[in-house]
């Protein structure tokens, strides 16, 4: 019964508002479509099943599946390890994935139907490095009239969308996924230390990469506790106070830490703990207790009761003396804020320079 009210709900969702849904069985229309370089080839056939919390997107080179709410998720596909992140623009979905291995590369794709929900047209923007390509991929619900897929309506030219004159806001509570430049610890950072991280996947606003992948967030350390000796855990508080791009175009930014690399985060304030707990901490001391008993029992002096207290009081102190572990940042791992304040930023902010 429960099952059936999810799916219930599902499909009422997905019926509200049925621009958002995406599911189907798609094929590629090479004559409307202008196909540029491409970390893989371009899927002849898509198949897409969504709910309200997922997309799956299934092509010849595997299967994708992307949370929709926000969330990071991880793949495998077409032979690279994928970090994703969606973003609703309106009825258009923004898909920016991150490959970190090998040179690297990120990808962003805006899926957008049709009025009439025929077409499904994917911009995907591939950068690697410095080198930037656009394809406009169309597809054709599988099923849909021959001259709709036969148009001749001619195939868009790729282009790199310019900002407009206005100005392009990233909003307050916007995640913004980095990278740790530089290991960061509770072993050597002390209050007022200066980290700098990358940012990982670009930021988009009205269809334009405001924020690129690469652009410098810098902070700085506000607390830094390692763990206590048997109980407690190490924390590390960060600020974010700046992101400075590619061209020197710098902002003052307000940002708490909300993910880090599987690490508990508080939602108040962005405080990063190691992982464990008190009840952890209290089994450690009692196992340590128990087997330095066992040991002290078997000493020949002074009987085997106060063998055996000296043992647990030998095997504690060795718990009391050691601490821990660390919160620890590696190189190369991820960290999401949430930014706290609006970042607006005109067309000559974002021009070469």
């Amino acid at each position: 019964m429960r099952f059936l009210l999810g799916a219930l709900s599902v499909s009422l969702l997905l019926a509200a508002d049925p621009e958002r849904d995406f599911s189907g069985v798609w094929i590629l229309n090479h004559a409307r479509s202008n196909i540029a370089a491409m970390p893989w080839a371009a899927e002849p056939t898509l198949r897409i099943e969504q709910n309200d919390a997922s997309i799956t997107i299934a092509g010849g080179t595997g299967s994708r599946v992307i949370a929709t709410n926000g969330q990071a998720s991880t793949q495998s596909y077409a032979g690279h390890n994928l970090s994703s992140m969606t973003k609703w623009e309106g009825s258009a979905l923004l898909l920016h994935s991150l490959a970190s291995q090998g040179r690297g590369f990120t990808l962003a794709d805006r899926l957008r139907l049709s009025r009439d929900r025929s077409t499904l047209t994917i911009r995907r923007q591939f950068q690697q490095g410095a080198v930037e390509h656009e394809s406009t991929l169309v597809y054709i619900r599988d099923g849909a009239q021959l001259s709709t897929a036969n148009t001749a309506e001619p195939a868009p030219k790729a282009v790199i969308v310019k900002p407009q004159p206005r100005s392009l806001t990233i909003r307050a509570g916007t995640p913004l996924l980095l990278r740790v430049a530089h290991t960061l610890s509770t072993k050597q950072a002390v209050p007022g230390h200066r980290f700098y991280f990358e940012v990982a996947v670009p930021l988009t606003a009205e269809h334009t990469v405001v924020i690129p992948a690469g652009a410098q967030v810098a902070g700085r350390v506000l607390e830094s506790a390692r763990a206590g000796r048997a109980k407690g855990r190490a924390e590390l508080l960060l600020q974010f106070d700046s992101i400075t791009l590619e061209n020197g175009t710098h902002r003052e930014i307000r940002a708490r830490a909300s993910s880090a690399d599987g690490k508990p985060v508080n939602e108040d304030d962005g405080r990063i703990r190691q992982g464990g707990d008190k009840a952890s901490d209290a089994a450690k001391v009692g196992g340590a207790a128990s087997t330095g008993a066992n040991v002290g029992s078997r000493m020949p002096r002074g009987g085997a009761a106060v063998g055996a207290a000296a043992g647990a009081a030998a095997g504690l102190a060795g718990v009391l003396i050691g601490r821990g572990a660390d919160v620890v940042l590696e190189a190369g791992s991820t960290l999401e804020i949430l930014l706290d304040r609006d970042l607006s930023f005109t067309p000559s902010d974002l021009a070469l320079r």
